[in-house]
């Protein structure tokens, strides 16, 4: 008579044991997925906003650096077509053309509220339009940033009152253009932009600066007399 073999295989005590680990790495490795996921999609959100930011920081600062002299038609007495007050900004501009916007256009740039929220807008026109149309001309608007908080604009300049240039919270109905607008953007996040400081190439008083600097540096460059 043959001895009777023992069954091979697995209890059933076994088979729980085996599936509440396998149940127990399966959590953990998806845990692992979904915060390492979250992390992904935070950090990639966080570099759609530095780069919306940037954008906005960099047109905004090549606007105000080809800011125009350009006389208002609508003022009674002469003064230059630049409405500069704390919270928005008007003026002329050209445009680069390489965004496919070559040309002299009015451009303002504020704060609106839209859909509930407060955005940072970019409007433009061009400026023989609003030269035919006036106010009734329409205006196309880009969006630089949809969760506006705060929105300051300052002006560094001599007015006709000034001993000499100072910063300024407005810059109305002035002759001339001032030689530096700064700006500083906070949005509802917390975050702020980097304070931008435009240099506007074609004021006067920008160019007298650096026509003053300029001889100074040229008078530094001349040999002593013997």
């Amino acid at each position: 008579m043959k001895p009777v073999r023992a069954q091979s295989g697995f209890t059933l005590v076994e088979m729980i044991v085996a599936l509440i680990v396998v149940s127990l790495l399966v959590t953990l490795v998806y845990g692992a997925l979904r915060t390492g996921m979250r992390s992904w999609e935070a950090s990639q959100e966080q570099v759609e906003k530095l780069n919306a930011m940037r954008i906005g920081w960099n047109f905004i600062h090549q606007t105000l650096g080809n800011a125009r002299q350009v006389n208002d038609p609508d003022a009674e007495e002469r003064s230059v077509l630049f409405y500069g007050e704390n919270d928005r900004l008007g003026f002329v501009s050209d445009m680069p053309s390489h965004l496919g916007l070559g040309g002299r256009y009015l451009v303002e740039i504020l704060p609106m509220k839209q859909a509930g929220e407060t955005r940072l807008v970019f409007k433009r026109i061009l400026f023989s339009d609003f030269e035919q149309l006036g106010q009734s001309a329409p205006y196309q608007e880009a969006i630089l940033s949809d969760q506006l908080e705060a929105l300051t604009f300052e002006y560094f300049g001599q007015k006709a009152n000034d001993a000499d240039g100072a910063w300024h919270a407005d810059w109305l109905e002035q002759n001339v253009l001032p030689s530096l607008v700064r700006v500083t953007v906070e949005e509802t996040s917390g975050s702020r932009w980097p304070v931008l400081v435009a240099q506007l190439r074609f004021s006067p008083n920008a160019q007298m600066e650096q026509s003053e600097e300029l001889d100074l540096e040229q008078d530094q460059l001349q040999p002593e007399a013997l």
